[in-house]
């Protein structure tokens, strides 16, 4: 679609080391969106395979407290996880971590 904008983080996890970079770059494509006189419906995140959900949510609830600017247009809606189901289980009633 050639309506999409995509921004993508350079070396690191947004939950973790690239925090402010995250909503650096939600900021830019909210400023590129007035540029245009439009608005996004949606902002879609794509962590790694490795990204912990919680610590993400966390990241939108922190930037809340603190008074991040982009917080004043943006919001954490909904947090889809993707799992494989054929280890799901047995990782997920065993103390190890893969």
């Amino acid at each position: 679609d050639s309506n999409m904008d995509l921004i993508e983080l350079q070396n690191g996890c947004a939950c973790c080391s690239l925090a402010d970079e995250l909503f650096g770059a939600l900021g830019q494509l909210s400023s590129l969106a007035k540029l245009r006189g439009t608005s996004y419906d949606h902002y879609i995140i794509e962590a790694s395979g490795v990204a912990e959900p919680v610590k993400i949510r966390e990241l939108f609830q922190e930037a809340e407290d603190y008074g991040y600017q982009i917080m004043n247009e943006i919001r954490l809606d909904t947090m889809v996880t993707v799992v494989d189901a054929s280890s799901f289980v047995k990782y997920y009633t065993s103390k190890k971590v893969p």
